[in-house]
């Protein structure tokens, strides 16, 4: 019982509070109510916060006239027990070593419930899926509620100089896309725990991008998780080998290569054979599910998700409360991992409602939440995509380009790539 509940430290929080209400809302930007484990610790917890925010007095007497009021006892009993707390509670300058015991106690308790309520769940038969999903949720709140904690002035120092000693040993605060253009842009890189959104109109070259930028992270940095909702993963391995191999992807899927060819597609299966890009098969998935999979990922550098509009919504409804919801958990996820997510999405037809095509911050109306999460938004355009009479000639690249619409830790702006379509490459500048 002791690995879930500490008495003597929620009585301590609770005296120090009643000796010295100085502390008061120190513990109470820690604690909550129901961190208690005894129902009459957590009403005089209750009492002694509210009484505090309310201006009024707090000790011995005042918190046991008020409990005494609210009929929490009868007050024989109150007076006892609190002057108890007072007599036994050593020094009030050890609160906060109190409260963090009685919050990590509080913590496994939660836990521990969840696991139970798991374990009945399944006995009940309800689907894995749903139970993975309700335990990760537990987990990742539990992780929430202790980052959520405010840090003081020293801590903060402290954390910045282990910070900046890291930098100065070479380590890098982001994860850079492998287009030098876009991570100047972007200031370096994604930054690591950051969410970016990448998004176009269909046939605008998001995906080709996505997977460019995961292989390059792959190679230089380590494990990509790559979570396919839609292609399946031959689709994805056409895409991959293509770039490599210079070798339209139609004809790697579904033609009869000639003898070049097949030599280029073998030489570039070996690079993709030592390459850490994992990907999944196409399948639909949950935000839950794909969490559960990416915080197992043992060193994942970079997690992909395409894309945001095929996310499974467990109410199955189409509205913007559970797309919010959705890439709330895609933010968490990222920094949970301490590694940036990068979420691929379709924008609404409104763009191409107007003269001039290149989209706008307010073309995610549809899925406008991530934006509210979002550490960087880039569209993907393709300017000669809507002229009526743009004839591409054969194997000539195409004008892309690249618009990092926002950005929360620097600048905006916009950068031309140069884009093969056939082979899904792009390459760092645009010639006219």
């Amino acid at each position: 019982m002791s690995e879930f509940v500490s008495i003597e430290s929620e009585q301590a929080v609770l005296g120090s509070m009643l000796i010295d209400s100085g502390c008061i809302r120190d513990v109470a930007a820690v604690l909550r109510e129901t961190d208690f484990s005894m129902a009459l610790n957590q009403e005089l917890f209750r009492v002694i916060t509210n009484m505090d925010r309310d201006g009024r007095p707090v000790d011995g007497l005042t918190v046991c006239q008020e409990a005494v009021n609210q009929r929490l006892a009868e007050e024989k009993t109150l007076r006892r027990y609190l002057a108890d707390l007072m007599d036994i509670t050593p020094t009030a300058a050890n609160v906060l070593e109190y409260a963090d015991i009685v919050a990590e106690k509080a913590r496994k308790r939660e836990l521990k419930a969840a696991l139970l309520d798991g374990a009945k769940a399944l006995d009940d038969g309800e689907p894995e899926e749903t139970v993975r999903s309700s335990l990760d949720a537990a987990i990742t709140a539990s992780a929430d509620r202790t980052a959520s904690e405010l840090l003081a002035p020293k801590e903060q120092v402290d954390s910045f100089f282990a910070y900046r000693e890291l930098i100065d040993d070479g380590s890098i605060p982001y994860v850079r896309t492998g287009i030098r253009s876009l991570d100047k842009l972007l200031g370096g890189g994604m930054v690591q725990d950051g969410l970016y959104i990448l998004a176009g109109r269909p046939g605008m070259g998001k995906t080709a991008l996505g997977v460019a930028i995961a292989e390059s992270v792959a190679a230089t940095c380590g494990r990509v998780d790559y979570f396919s909702l839609e292609m399946s993963k031959e689709q994805i391995m056409a895409r991959r080998l293509s770039a490599l191999a210079r070798v339209d992807s139609r004809l790697i899927l579904m033609e009869t290569l000639t003898e070049d060819e097949n030599r280029r597609v073998a030489e570039a299966m070996l690079t993709v054979g030592r390459t850490p890009l994992y990907t999944t098969d196409g399948n639909a998935q949950t935000v839950g599910r794909i969490t559960s999979i990416a915080r197992a990922s043992r060193g994942v550098k970079l997690v992909v998700v395409d894309h945001f509009g095929l996310i499974l919504k467990p109410g199955k409804r189409q509205d913007a409360d559970e797309s919010r919801e959705i890439a709330h958990a895609l933010k968490r996820l990222a920094q949970s991992i301490g590694q940036p997510v990068l979420c691929l999405a379709q924008l609404n037809r409104e763009n191409e409602k107007r003269t001039d095509k290149r989209p706008t911050l307010s073309d995610l109306r549809a899925t406008g939440a991530m934006e509210e999460d979002a550490d960087g938004v880039i569209f993907v355009h393709r300017p000669d995509y809507y002229r009526a009479d743009y004839e591409r000639e054969q194997a000539q690249p195409e004008r892309t380009e690249i618009i990092l619409a926002k950005n929360r830790h620097g600048r905006t702006g916009k950068i031309d790539l140069s884009f093969w379509p056939e082979t899904n490459t792009f390459k760092p500048a645009w010639v006219e």
